[in-house]
C-alpha cells in the first residue's frame, strides 16, 4: 500500500480538534467539444473532484462523493445527481421516476432542467443512497459492558 504524507496548513492541533475533516483528491478536467465550419474546438469547462470524508466525529468516516464544478456555474447538482443514479443503480441511460432521459448527460441535464425535475432527481438520489446505507446496517444485539 502506498503511503502519502498529507499536509495540512495550521498545524497538527487543527487536525486534532476538528471534528470533520475533507480531502479533496483526482482533480479531473470536464470537456467539451463542438464543431465549427468544421473544426473541432475543445474546451474544459469545469472539474470533477472526489472529496474524501477522512475524519468524522459528525458521523461515519471514509465517505466519498464526486462533485462537479463548473466555471461559471459552481457546483452542478443535477450531473452529480444522474451520475450517481446511473452509476448506483447500473442502469444504461438515465432515468428519473418512470421518465427515461437517454444515454447523453447534457441531453438528460437539459430534459431535467426544462421540465422542472430538479426536485425528483434529488429525491430519488437521496431515496437511493439512503436504500443502499440501510443494507449496511447491522442487526447485532447491544454490546454487554
Amino acid at each position: 500500500m502506498l503511503f502519502r504524507s498529507y499536509k495540512s496548513p495550521g498545524g497538527e492541533a487543527l487536525g486534532f480538534y476538528s471534528s470533520l475533516r475533507l480531502r479533496c483528491m483526482s482533480p479531473l478536467k470536464l470537456k467539451q467539444k463542438h464543431t465549427i465550419h468544421g473544426k473541432e474546438h475543445e474546451r474544459t469547462i469545469g472539474i470533477k473532484v472526489t472529496i474524501e470524508v477522512f475524519k468524522s466525529s459528525v458521523w461515519k468516516p471514509f465517505r466519498t462523493a464526486e462533485v462537479f464544478i463548473l466555471y461559471d456555474y459552481g457546483i452542478d447538482d443535477i450531473r452529480g445527481n444522474l451520475t450517481f443514479l446511473k452509476s448506483a443503480s447500473a442502469s444504461s441511460t438515465y432515468v428519473v421516476g418512470d421518465k427515461n432521459l437517454g444515454r447523453s448527460l447534457d441531453a438528460a441535464i437539459e430534459v431535467v432542467e426544462k421540465e422542472g425535475l430538479e426536485k425528483e432527481v434529488k429525491a430519488q438520489t437521496i431515496s437511493l443512497w439512503n436504500e443502499i446505507e440501510q443494507s449496511f446496517v447491522g442487526e447485532r444485539k447491544p454490546r454487554i459492558w
